[in-house]
């Protein structure tokens, strides 16, 4: 008599054991994507660098928020114009050391940073564009300080996290007069999204929400904010109104290509779009090498020279 009742009891005890269990697993993979996506790994490093001259001249500045941004100055005697060079996220200026030089060979001198968190920057954690707008501000201020550079020539480089944060900083206030992203992406939920489907092949529409929490739990900011009004793609119409220079690659597993056509198409004053066959995320350069940086510096160069405006 009580077998059927006893058969139930097990049976919907056994669905509350694996949805617990399943519900345990999507949380403790979340905890670990927030962590790591609120603290970058600052070890990270490229093969050893070659000597090169002029030497980087190694400084600090403060944030906007009063956070210690380390930088690296590579200065020209006479330069066509300064480029500040922005980093991806988990990397650091040692990224776009090789960039550096080879816009110096153009007659661009740069001054390249790390982001907070990343690097030799202070800052526990990232926020993945949200309080890294304030080192870009900084950066800025900083440039504008230097009796070396012209406040009327001074351009941004940004690569994946760098060129978003880059298109979510108003810098009109400091003249920006031309910008450059690389795989940048137009929101940080897709971003996030491509990530889990593609590098984990997991279903992002139940990992997404636990993860951007616990990340926000660990660097005490609401990420949420990156996620909905405070993006790139929604801010590119207030942000990106100087010559702007799209570069993707289509072969890109962190953020999707189309993410490139997304802001090309939000973007509002003059702009371009190269998109790059069979280039990874962050290896366009790699790609072309001389051919990348030709462009880079031609377009930088022609925005300095021109003083376009939308």
């Amino acid at each position: 008599m009580l077998a059927g009742p006893l058969l139930v009891v097990f049976v919907l005890g056994g669905l509350a054991l694996a949805a617990i269990g399943a519900a345990g697993v999507v949380l403790f993979i979340s905890a670990r994507t927030g962590n790591s996506l609120a603290h970058p790994d600052r070890s990270w490093r490229l093969p050893e660098l070659p000597l090169m001259e002029p030497a980087l001249e190694p400084l600090a500045f403060p944030a906007t928020d009063g956070t210690r941004i380390a930088g690296w100055f590579l200065a020209h005697p006479q330069p066509r114009g300064t480029v500040l060079l922005l980093h991806g996220f988990g990397t650091n200026h040692f990224g776009l050391v090789h960039l550096a030089y080879a816009l110096l060979e153009r007659d661009l001198q740069s001054l390249l940073v790390d982001f907070r968190g990343h690097g030799s920057s202070e800052g526990d954690g990232t926020t993945l564009g949200l309080r890294e707008r304030q080192d870009v501000l900084g950066a800025l201020q900083y440039l504008h300080s230097r009796c070396d550079v012209d406040a009327d020539r001074i351009g941004i480089y940004g690569v994946s996290m760098g060129g978003a944060t880059a298109l979510l900083t108003n810098t009109q206030d400091f003249g920006v007069r031309a910008l450059v992203t690389d795989c940048a992406f137009a929101t940080l939920r897709g971003a996030i999204d491509h990530g889990f489907r593609r590098i984990a092949d997991l279903p992002p529409s139940i990992f997404r929400t636990p993860t951007v929490w616990f990340a926000s739990r660990f660097v005490g900011e609401k990420l949420a904010d990156v996620l909905g009004v405070v993006q790139p793609l929604a801010r590119i119409k207030q942000t990106a109104t100087c010559p702007l220079l799209i570069i993707h690659g289509t072969e890109d597993d962190v953020v999707y290509v189309q993410d490139a056509y997304q802001l090309y198409l939000a973007a509002e004053g003059p702009r371009d779009l190269w998109i790059i066959p069979d280039a990874g995320h962050g290896r366009c350069h790699e790609k072309l090498e001389d051919a990348y940086v030709d462009r880079v510096a031609d377009f930088l160069v022609d925005a300095f020279d021109h003083l376009r405006t939308p």
